[in-house]
């Protein structure tokens, strides 16, 4: 008998722990994902014509060629594409 009530207050208070520990995870995540929707951290992405990568578009190195905007990720890649389109 006795055994049987130490088993039932063992599992209250197991249950009990876990309980809290969940809680505690979910409050974490609401707290996270609360930040991130309040911030939206929305950046476009441009893709380089000479090497064909994707660039932020804050980061770009950007060229007016040919009355056009064209954004590079790199200061060599706008400077080998300026040679490209250079009749020779």
């Amino acid at each position: 008998m006795i055994r049987f009530i130490f088993l039932i207050v063992f599992g209250y208070l197991a249950y009990r722990m876990v309980k809290k520990i969940i809680s505690e995870k979910i409050v974490f995540i609401k707290k996270f994902q609360s930040a991130f929707d309040n911030n939206p951290q929305t950046e476009e992405l441009l893709e380089d014509p000479y090497c064909h990568t994707f660039v932020a578009a804050d980061h770009a190195h950007v060229r007016t060629i040919n009355g056009k905007m064209e954004f590079f990720c790199s200061q060599q890649c706008a400077d080998q594409f300026m040679l490209q389109q250079t009749p020779s």
